[in-house]
């Protein structure tokens, strides 16, 4: 917890020097990141699995996997959206995100209706929760494509407009 604020600081530092806006000349720079990321991440799990859980440095450890392994995966998403790949996976990606908060809530509440009658509590069925995970993004990708050719928001990203703007943000799109 104690890192959130760091990289709230970090996050901004990054929009303020504007590097997000410079990325599409970045390509050596972030293959630099990966190169030495992903070594790194998998150190780190390696190191959290070996570690007691309930070790002093447990917590610390996960928060360093953790972030190693979020660079390492935005880093060479960042890449492969530079091939041929990127232009069809954009167009699902870009529908996906506009909706984040709406997919994330709905996609913990699957989640846990669906992990009693797959079995998933308290197992190691890796292979069954990933396709559960799978399914539910592709639904969510048809769903959040669906509901943005209608109105300009998710429906939690609207809520949370009106809510921090204090005022009733039009959801429909208006066509001429």
């Amino acid at each position: 917890m104690a890192s959130i604020p760091g990289l709230f600081l970090l996050g901004l530092a990054v929009a303020r020097l504007g590097i997000a806006g410079t990325l599409d000349r970045r390509t050596g720079q972030l293959a630099v990141t990966l190169a030495l990321a992903v070594p790194a991440a998998a150190a780190a799990s390696w190191w959290q699995h070996a570690y007691p859980a309930d070790g002093p440095l447990a917590t610390r450890i996960a928060a360093t996997a953790g972030l190693l392994g979020a660079l390492a995966y935005a880093t060479a998403m960042l890449l492969v959206l530079r091939t041929p790949l990127g232009r069809p996976m954009s167009a699902v990606l870009e529908c996906l995100g506009r909706m984040a908060l709406t997919n994330y809530l709905t996609a913990t509440l699957a989640a846990v209706a669906a992990a009693g009658p797959l079995g998933l509590r308290d197992s190691a069925r890796w292979g069954t929760a990933m396709v559960l995970a799978v399914a539910i993004l592709a639904v969510q990708a048809v769903f959040s494509r669906w509901w943005l050719t209608r109105f300009k928001y998710g429906p939690m990203e609207w809520i949370l407009r009106c809510v921090t703007w204090w005022s009733v943000v039009q959801l429909r799109r208006s066509y001429p």
